[in-house]
């Protein structure tokens, strides 16, 4: 059984290519080395945010401790860890005990009416 730290692993593998792209063509070529970073950053943010939010309101003590593995996955990358969790999604999706959860759910169900997404 993969887990999801597993998952998030290959993920990021797979698309740690794109720090590629502006130097092999395709349109990219005008793309800065800042500018990709700062894409990735955002990216892996949005994907680190909506994985702890699933996880969250799979409301099961196995989730909530993928979560943590997740969480924990990312302190290997010390910096990247305290960016993401000192932005407003991860300290959003980081809130201490039943109500943090459950104040996260419910912020992700009007972005979900907001924007219209799943």
């Amino acid at each position: 059984m993969t887990t999801a730290t597993d998952t998030f692993r290959q993920h990021l593998q797979e698309t740690q290519a794109i720090h590629f792209l502006p130097y092999v063509g395709d349109g990219y070529a005008d793309a800065r080395p800042r500018d990709v970073g700062k894409y990735m950053k955002r990216y892996l943010e949005i994907i680190t945010t909506i994985s702890s939010i699933l996880l969250i309101r799979g409301n099961t003590k196995e989730y909530l401790d993928l979560k943590d593995d997740l969480w924990n996955y990312l302190k290997e990358y010390g910096d990247v860890h305290r960016i993401l969790r000192r932005r407003l999604f991860g300290i959003g999706v980081n809130l201490p005990g039943k109500f943090g959860r459950k104040l996260a759910i419910d912020v992700y169900k009007v972005a979900q009416r907001l924007y219209g997404f799943n």
